[in-house]
């Protein structure tokens, strides 16, 4: 019994021991662990050879379809609307009346101007009555005086009479002018209470109702000349130098799948923007009867070109920068970016004129963001 005793008491002691080793082992690898940075996880990368294909070289961007005349009508003289004669979608032609806005105090005033024109018209009769007459009189006392039948006081008398007539003549003239001026603007005035179509086109918006306060300047109608349409888009400036103007261009829009509608390259931008350090181009496209509206989103797709053979790449390997398009190649571990000269894409593929090696391994996934040199790691091969 005191022999079984002993024999638990050691194997009891070896455990103990064997516990404690245990312990002080996974300590020392713990310690181990923290003294021993993780690894740091490289990039992993995409890559494909360039390959050779016929390319169209084609210049794209997006904008929005608009009318290339669109007019917001706006009253002219203040008061409220007497006749409203057209509504959203009235066709209209340039100078129809739109709307009248009450005007019998216009008439008036117009009216009373007018009749200031007649009496100032009265006034300058009268007055040449008067001057021919101290003309007449002064030529009298002059020849008396030649023969000394009255003193110098009344030829003076009679010189200073028409000079006082002429002026009264010249007063009278003025006021006339005055009158007209006066008649002029409220004529004008009486003419602003009819809104008219500056352009010809269709009523898009009618802000205001039949018997509304309106002031000067306040929008009261949209007209839209659709008859030709625009669609305004940017491109950087190594597409811009593909384009010249009357370029036939291609218009599809998402509203109209399985559609396209011929236009031509209208005007191009001489200057690039200081931010997007893109330039205006505007496609002008025919409305097809109608199925292409304003407002539409619409895809603009320029032919500037086709190459037979070309180099190209993924689309989806390129970059840009500050500097402009570039690419990554994998070379020795790392991303190494290069800059070719590239053409225009053809949809997913880019053409490269020259500048890359045809065995080149192009990164075409992994590369956004990384910086030029940086370490990288390649993705296992997708099985075919």
């Amino acid at each position: 019994m005191k022999k079984l005793v002993v024999v638990v008491l050691i194997l009891l002691g070896a455990a103990g021991v064997s516990l404690f080793a245990v312990r002080i082992v996974a300590a020392r690898r713990a310690r181990v662990a923290v003294a021993r940075p993780a690894a740091v996880q490289r990039p992993v990368v995409e890559v494909a050879l360039p390959t050779r294909r016929d390319v169209v070289e084609r210049v794209v961007f997006t904008g929005t379809v608009r009318p290339r005349n669109e007019v917001d009508v706006s009253a002219r003289v203040p008061g409220r609307l007497e006749r409203v004669l057209v509504d959203v979608g009235s066709v209209v032609r340039k100078g129809e009346l739109l709307a009248v806005v009450e005007h019998r105090e216009l008439e008036l005033a117009a009216g009373q101007a007018r009749a200031h024109i007649d009496v100032a018209a009265a006034a300058i009769e009268q007055t040449k009555v008067v001057r021919d007459a101290a003309s007449r009189h002064r030529v009298r006392v002059r020849s008396l005086r030649e023969q000394s039948m009255v003193n110098a006081a009344e030829l003076e008398q009679a010189e200073t009479g028409l000079a006082q007539a002429e002026a009264a003549v010249r007063a009278a003239e003025a006021q006339l002018r005055v009158a007209r001026a006066a008649t002029g603007l409220a004529t004008e005035a009486l003419a602003g209470s009819r809104i008219e179509a500056p352009i010809a086109g269709v009523i898009t918006r009618r802000h205001v109702g039949l018997g509304a306060r309106v002031a000067p300047g306040q929008p009261l109608f949209q007209v839209q000349d659709a008859s030709v349409l625009e669609v305004e888009g940017a491109v950087p400036a190594e597409e811009l130098v593909r384009l010249s103007l009357d370029q036939p261009a291609i218009v599809t829009v998402s509203d109209l799948p399985g559609r396209s509608f011929p236009g031509h390259v209208a005007t191009r931008g001489t200057s690039l923007d200081a931010v997007t350090r893109r330039a205006t181009v505007k496609v002008v496209v025919d409305p097809a009867g109608g199925a292409l509206l304003s407002n539409m989103f619409a895809r603009v797709s320029v032919e500037v070109g086709r190459v037979i053979g070309a180099l190209v790449v993924p689309a989806t390997a390129l970059v840009r920068d500050d500097e402009g398009p570039a690419l990554f190649v994998f070379q020795g571990g790392k991303a190494v970016r290069v800059r070719p000269v590239l053409g225009v894409r053809d949809g997913d593929h880019v053409p490269v004129l020259s500048g890359l090696d045809e065995r080149a391994k192009v990164l075409v996934s992994g590369q956004i963001g990384l910086a030029d040199g940086a370490a990288v790691d390649l993705a296992p091969v997708r099985p075919e």
